[in-house]
């Protein structure tokens, strides 16, 4: 599987990715293949659908 990112996005090292701060709130990071998101807090209801 080719994956490519746009010029644009900047590519991390999981070294990199564990020298980032924590984000505010209860928002937490997520690495995929070098590419960094921010994945928004879990809600009841999230945690409930199956």
């Amino acid at each position: 599987m080719l994956v490519t990112t746009s010029p644009l996005v900047k590519t991390y090292t999981l070294d990199e990715f564990w020298e980032l701060p924590e984000p505010e709130g209860r928002y937490k990071l997520e690495l995929i293949r070098g590419v960094l998101f921010m994945v928004p807090p879990q809600t009841k209801r999230s945690m409930t659908q199956s």
